[in-house]
C-alpha cells in the first residue's frame, strides 16, 4: 500500500490514541504501537465492532488535539462516524484507519482515500491483515525499525488472519498456535508477552513463547481437538439457497461458541468437493460464523453481507435473527 504522501514524523505529536479490534490481527497492531512509541503517551482500546462508534466518538472528543495521532486498526466505523472523522481530518487533525475488510456498501471510501486506507489483497495475491498493513505503515514512516522476529510475528498474523496457516504453516502450525494462546490469555498478558518476545536482547530470528507458555499451548490444542470432534456429532448437511442469488449450496451446520475457526477448518479439509461452506452458531452471542471450503470458489464474506453481516471470502459472520434462523438453526432442530 502506498503511503508516500504521509508524512507522520515522531516530534509531530506527543500522544497516539489507537483503536483496535480485540482477535489476533486487532491486538497485534497495539502490539507495535506500544513498542513504536514507547517514549510517548499511549492510550490504547481493543473492541468489538458493536462499540467502535461509541468508543472512537468518546476518543474524538475528549482525547484529541493537535498534538496527537489517532490509529483505527482492523475494524472500521460506520458511515456516520466515518464522516466525524473526515471533518476533523480537514480540519488538520491526524487521524488514520488501516483494515483488511471490505468496506461497507455506503462507504465513500474514494473521498476519504487521505486517511482511511483499506486494502484486502497484495499485488501476488496473498491476503492482507492489518498487522501487516500497520507494520508497513511505522516502517515507511520511520517510526519503527524492523527485526527478524518482528517479520517473522507479523507474517505469522496475517498467515493466521488470512486463513492461509494450513498452507503457509504446515511444518509447525506456530500462526494458529499464537492465537490459541490468545484465546487462553488475558489480551493484556498476551501483549505483553508478545512484546518481550520481540523485544528481547536474546531475541531470535523466529517468533515463539517460553517453554511453559507452549507447554500450555499443547494442552489447549487437546482441548480443542476434543469439542471439534463432540461438536461434529451434532452437525448437519444441507442443500438449498441462502443469499438471494438462486445458487444452490451445500452446507454444514452446527452449534458451535468456541473455536468456530477450528472445527470449521476441520469439517471443510473433510468435506472437501462436498460442503461449500460451514455454518457455526453461537446462541449465547446470538451471531453465525462462516467458513468457507477452499476446495470450493464460494465467498461467504458475500453471503454473509447479503445476511446483514459481513467478513472475507473466506470468513465471515452475521447476526442470527430473523432473517437467518430459519435459514440455518430451524432446519437443525426439526
Amino acid at each position: 500500500m502506498d503511503f508516500s504522501h504521509v508524512k507522520l514524523s515522531r516530534n509531530s505529536f506527543q500522544k497516539v490514541i489507537h483503536v483496535s479490534h480485540n482477535d489476533l490481527d486487532g491486538l497485534s497492531p497495539i502490539v507495535l504501537s506500544r513498542i513504536a512509541f514507547a517514549g510517548k503517551e499511549l492510550l490504547t482500546k481493543y473492541c468489538n465492532y458493536n462499540r467502535v462508534d461509541d468508543i472512537v466518538l468518546d476518543l474524538l472528543e475528549e482525547e484529541m488535539d493537535h498534538m496527537s495521532v489517532m490509529f483505527i486498526t482492523d475494524i472500521n466505523v460506520s458511515e456516520d462516524v466515518a464522516a466525524e472523522i473526515d471533518e476533523y481530518v480537514d480540519k488538520g487533525y491526524r487521524i488514520y484507519v488501516l483494515d483488511h475488510h471490505d468496506p461497507k456498501p455506503a462507504m465513500p471510501v474514494e473521498s476519504y482515500r487521505h486517511w482511511m486506507y483499506l486494502q484486502n489483497t497484495y499485488p501476488d495475491g496473498r491476503g492482507t491483515a492489518a498487522t501487516s498493513i500497520f507494520y508497513e505503515f511505522l516502517l515507511g514512516q520511520g517510526l519503527l525499525t524492523s527485526s527478524l522476529i518482528m517479520d517473522d510475528y507479523v507474517e505469522l498474523v496475517r498467515l493466521y488472519d488470512t486463513w492461509e496457516w494450513p498452507d503457509g504453516d504446515k511444518s509447525n502450525r506456530r500462526a494458529k498456535r499464537m492465537n490459541d494462546y490468545l484465546f487462553m490469555s488475558d489480551p493484556k498478558d498476551f501483549c505483553d508477552q508478545v512484546i518481550l518476545r520481540l523485544t528481547s536482547a536474546q531475541a531470535q530470528a523466529s517468533f515463539s513463547f517460553e517453554p511453559q507458555a507452549e507447554h500450555l499451548i499443547d494442552q489447549e490444542q487437546q482441548r480443542i481437538e476434543d469439542y471439534c470432534m463432540e461438536k461434529k456429532q451434532g452437525m448437519r448437511c444441507f442443500q438449498g439457497q441462502v443469499d438471494g442469488t438462486g445458487r444452490i449450496y451445500t452446507y454444514a451446520v452446527m452449534i458451535a461458541e468456541l473455536y468456530q475457526s477450528e472445527l470449521g477448518d476441520m469439517v471443510c479439509s473433510e468435506g472437501i468437493g462436498e460442503l461449500d461452506f460451514v455454518v457455526m452458531i453461537d446462541l449465547p452471542k446470538n451471531k453465525l460464523s462462516l467458513r468457507s471450503n477452499k476446495a470450493t470458489p464460494v465467498d461467504v464474506g458475500a453471503i454473509a453481507r447479503s445476511l446483514g453481516g459481513g467478513g472475507r471470502a473466506q470468513t465471515a459472520g452475521c447476526p442470527l435473527n430473523e432473517l437467518t434462523k430459519p435459514l440455518f438453526l430451524d432446519p437443525l432442530t426439526d
